[in-house]
């Protein structure tokens, strides 16, 4: 898959993920807590942000695989990325002398720069499961985009707490045959963050490519970047 497809795709992603999180609550006393505690964590930024790629064909055989770190910092008051790691089926890739690949990092915080500004919606549906040990609370969710619409389900704890969301985009990106997202949140210190993402695509290019692909981030230390240098990485 080009690059710039998977940056699309991932945008698209994460983009829906976010704003379905963020959007204006029915008259739902469950989602509207599940509301007020992503909104309590919508400025902080993780320090640390690692990537797994996984590329595989049709038949499931691994072709390739990949891992990035980047960790998020204050610089001259912006908020500035650097590509501290990368291994590249399983050897260590020599990064630059002061250790940073600005392309590859301005390529992956675009990536997840989400617009938490317009709404979504959500309906409970009545869908239940469990989920790391706790009930678990369905809400279908059905936004149209400009481009596509998200349809899938997020899962709310019967406290209030949001747990997972996966869904997917329809129509799918020019070549992508399948595409699903799913998200884990997590509640630290009374507001709800994302701490792994993970993306699975299916792409085709007529009858000369195709490949599955696997995309796992996780996301850690979060901070505040308004406050300056975050702590150091635990």
């Amino acid at each position: 898959m080009p690059a710039a497809g998977r940056v699309r795709a991932r945008r698209a992603c994460v983009t829906a993920l976010l704003l379905a999180a963020a959007a204006p609550a029915s008259a739902d006393a469950l989602w509207e807590r599940a509301v007020a505690l992503v909104t309590a964590g919508e400025h902080l930024v993780p320090r640390t942000r690692v990537t797994r790629t996984q590329e595989r064909s049709a038949d499931g055989t691994l072709r390739s695989s990949r891992e990035t770190e980047v960790r998020a910092r204050v610089a001259g008051g912006e908020l500035t990325y650097e590509l501290v790691r990368t291994v590249q089926d399983g050897q260590e890739v020599r990064l630059d002398a002061d250790g940073a690949t600005g392309a590859s990092a301005a390529r992956f915080s675009d990536a997840f720069q989400a617009d938490l500004t317009a709404a979504a919606g959500a309906e409970r549906d009545g869908a239940r499961r469990t989920i790391r040990g706790q009930p678990a609370v369905g809400y279908r969710i059905e936004q149209p985009e400009e481009q596509y619409t998200i349809r899938g389900r997020a899962w709310v704890s019967e406290q209030g707490v949001p747990l997972e969301i996966e869904y997917t985009v329809d129509p799918l990106p020019p070549m992508v045959r399948a595409m699903a997202l799913r998200a884990a949140y997590e509640l630290r210190d009374g507001r709800v963050l994302v701490s792994e993402v993970t993306v699975q695509v299916d792409v085709s290019v007529f009858i000369f490519y195709r490949g599955l692909y696997t995309i796992t981030v996780m996301l850690d230390d979060y901070f505040d970047p308004r406050a300056g240098v975050p702590p150091p990485a635990r």
